[in-house]
Protein backbone atom coordinates (compact mmCIF):
# COMPACT_ATOMS: atom_id res chain seq x y z
CA UNK A 1 0.00 0.00 0.00
CA UNK A 2 1.35 3.44 -0.93
CA UNK A 3 0.47 6.62 0.96
CA UNK A 4 0.92 10.07 -0.60
CA UNK A 5 0.18 13.30 1.22
CA UNK A 6 -0.79 15.96 -1.30
CA UNK A 7 -2.25 19.45 -1.43
CA UNK A 8 -5.09 20.46 0.88
CA UNK A 9 -4.58 17.55 3.27
CA UNK A 10 -5.28 14.76 0.79
CA UNK A 11 -4.10 11.26 1.55
CA UNK A 12 -4.18 8.83 -1.35
CA UNK A 13 -4.20 5.09 -0.69
CA UNK A 14 -3.72 2.66 -3.57
CA UNK A 15 -4.18 -1.07 -3.08
CA UNK A 16 -2.27 -2.26 -6.12
CA UNK A 17 -5.47 -3.36 -7.89
CA UNK A 18 -5.80 -1.42 -11.14
CA UNK A 19 -8.42 1.28 -10.75
CA UNK A 20 -9.14 0.60 -7.09
CA UNK A 21 -8.25 2.94 -4.26
CA UNK A 22 -9.44 5.40 -1.68
CA UNK A 23 -8.69 9.09 -1.29
CA UNK A 24 -9.40 10.22 2.24
CA UNK A 25 -9.67 13.59 3.89
CA UNK A 26 -10.58 14.43 7.45
CA UNK A 27 -14.16 15.41 6.59
CA UNK A 28 -14.99 13.17 3.61
CA UNK A 29 -14.08 9.97 1.80
CA UNK A 30 -13.99 9.47 -1.95
CA UNK A 31 -13.76 5.85 -3.00
CA UNK A 32 -13.07 4.67 -6.51
CA UNK A 33 -14.20 1.09 -7.14
CA UNK A 34 -13.37 1.07 -10.85
CA UNK A 35 -12.63 3.44 -13.69
CA UNK A 36 -16.37 4.13 -14.07
CA UNK A 37 -17.72 4.59 -10.54
CA UNK A 38 -17.00 7.11 -7.82
CA UNK A 39 -18.76 8.09 -4.64
CA UNK A 40 -18.26 10.76 -2.03
CA UNK A 41 -19.60 10.65 1.51
CA UNK A 42 -19.68 13.68 3.77
CA UNK A 43 -21.61 15.67 6.30
CA UNK A 44 -19.76 18.86 5.35
CA UNK A 45 -19.02 19.29 1.66
CA UNK A 46 -16.84 22.28 2.41
CA UNK A 47 -15.53 25.30 0.69
CA UNK A 48 -16.08 26.36 -2.92
CA UNK A 49 -12.55 25.16 -3.67
CA UNK A 50 -13.26 21.69 -2.20
CA UNK A 51 -16.52 21.38 -4.17
CA UNK A 52 -14.78 22.36 -7.39
CA UNK A 53 -11.86 20.00 -6.73
CA UNK A 54 -14.28 17.07 -6.32
CA UNK A 55 -16.08 18.21 -9.49
CA UNK A 56 -12.84 18.24 -11.49
CA UNK A 57 -11.96 14.77 -10.20
CA UNK A 58 -15.44 13.56 -11.17
CA UNK A 59 -15.01 15.03 -14.68
CA UNK A 60 -11.90 12.89 -15.12
CA UNK A 61 -13.47 9.78 -13.58
CA UNK A 62 -16.86 10.00 -15.33
CA UNK A 63 -16.50 12.16 -18.47
CA UNK A 64 -19.78 10.76 -19.81
CA UNK A 65 -21.59 12.89 -17.20
CA UNK A 66 -20.17 16.06 -18.75
CA UNK A 67 -20.85 15.62 -22.45
CA UNK A 68 -23.31 18.08 -23.94
CA UNK A 69 -25.78 16.31 -26.26
CA UNK A 70 -26.02 18.02 -29.64
CA UNK A 71 -29.67 18.88 -29.00
CA UNK A 72 -29.08 20.36 -25.53
CA UNK A 73 -29.94 24.04 -25.14
CA UNK A 74 -27.61 24.21 -22.11
CA UNK A 75 -23.81 23.97 -22.39
CA UNK A 76 -21.67 22.99 -19.40
CA UNK A 77 -18.75 25.39 -18.87
CA UNK A 78 -15.47 23.97 -17.56
CA UNK A 79 -12.94 26.78 -18.05
CA UNK A 80 -12.05 28.58 -14.79
CA UNK A 81 -12.80 32.03 -16.24
CA UNK A 82 -16.15 30.83 -17.60
CA UNK A 83 -17.06 29.27 -14.24
CA UNK A 84 -16.21 32.51 -12.42
CA UNK A 85 -18.28 34.54 -14.92
CA UNK A 86 -21.27 32.18 -14.52
CA UNK A 87 -21.03 32.43 -10.73
CA UNK A 88 -20.87 36.23 -10.88
CA UNK A 89 -23.85 36.43 -13.24
CA UNK A 90 -25.87 34.04 -11.07
CA UNK A 91 -25.04 35.98 -7.89
CA UNK A 92 -26.08 39.25 -9.56
CA UNK A 93 -29.34 37.70 -10.84
CA UNK A 94 -30.19 36.38 -7.39
CA UNK A 95 -29.45 39.74 -5.77
CA UNK A 96 -31.56 41.58 -8.38
CA UNK A 97 -34.46 39.17 -7.79
CA UNK A 98 -34.04 39.42 -4.00
CA UNK A 99 -33.44 35.68 -3.68
CA UNK A 100 -32.03 34.67 -0.33
CA UNK A 101 -29.70 32.01 -1.75
CA UNK A 102 -26.19 33.47 -1.95
CA UNK A 103 -24.50 30.07 -2.46
CA UNK A 104 -23.31 29.87 -6.06
CA UNK A 105 -20.62 27.22 -5.55
CA UNK A 106 -19.89 25.08 -8.60
CA UNK A 107 -18.94 21.47 -8.02
CA UNK A 108 -20.06 18.41 -6.11
CA UNK A 109 -22.26 19.93 -3.38
CA UNK A 110 -23.49 16.77 -1.69
CA UNK A 111 -23.01 13.06 -2.08
CA UNK A 112 -24.27 9.81 -0.71
CA UNK A 113 -23.03 6.34 -1.66
CA UNK A 114 -26.64 5.18 -2.18
CA UNK A 115 -28.34 8.27 -3.61
CA UNK A 116 -25.53 9.65 -5.76
CA UNK A 117 -24.32 13.24 -6.02
CA UNK A 118 -25.81 16.69 -6.25
CA UNK A 119 -23.66 18.67 -8.65
CA UNK A 120 -23.93 22.29 -9.66
CA UNK A 121 -22.63 23.13 -13.13
CA UNK A 122 -21.64 26.50 -14.52
CA UNK A 123 -23.64 26.74 -17.74
CA UNK A 124 -24.49 28.82 -20.80
CA UNK A 125 -28.25 28.78 -21.37
CA UNK A 126 -29.97 28.80 -24.77
CA UNK A 127 -30.36 32.59 -24.62
CA UNK A 128 -26.55 32.80 -24.15
CA UNK A 129 -26.86 33.99 -20.53
CA UNK A 130 -24.58 32.43 -17.93
CA UNK A 131 -25.61 30.87 -14.65
CA UNK A 132 -25.55 27.72 -12.57
CA UNK A 133 -27.68 24.60 -12.86
CA UNK A 134 -28.18 21.86 -10.27
CA UNK A 135 -28.38 18.23 -11.27
CA UNK A 136 -28.32 14.76 -9.78
CA UNK A 137 -25.64 12.29 -10.86
CA UNK A 138 -26.75 8.80 -9.92
CA UNK A 139 -24.63 5.89 -8.84
CA UNK A 140 -24.69 2.73 -10.92
CA UNK A 141 -26.63 -0.12 -9.37
CA UNK A 142 -30.15 -1.17 -8.60
CA UNK A 143 -32.75 -0.82 -5.90
CA UNK A 144 -34.51 -3.83 -4.39
CA UNK A 145 -37.93 -3.19 -2.92
CA UNK A 146 -39.78 -5.77 -0.83
CA UNK A 147 -43.15 -7.00 -1.98
CA UNK A 148 -45.57 -6.75 0.90
CA UNK A 149 -48.45 -9.18 0.56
Amino acid sequence: MKINAGNAGWIALASGIAGAGVCARADWIWSVASKTTASVASNDMGSPEDCLARYRALRVERPDCFRDPASSPIAILTDDDDIAAAQADEAARRKLNKQLAPDVRVGVLAADPYLGMLARDAVRFADQSLGVYNRHIGEPGCVIMPKIA
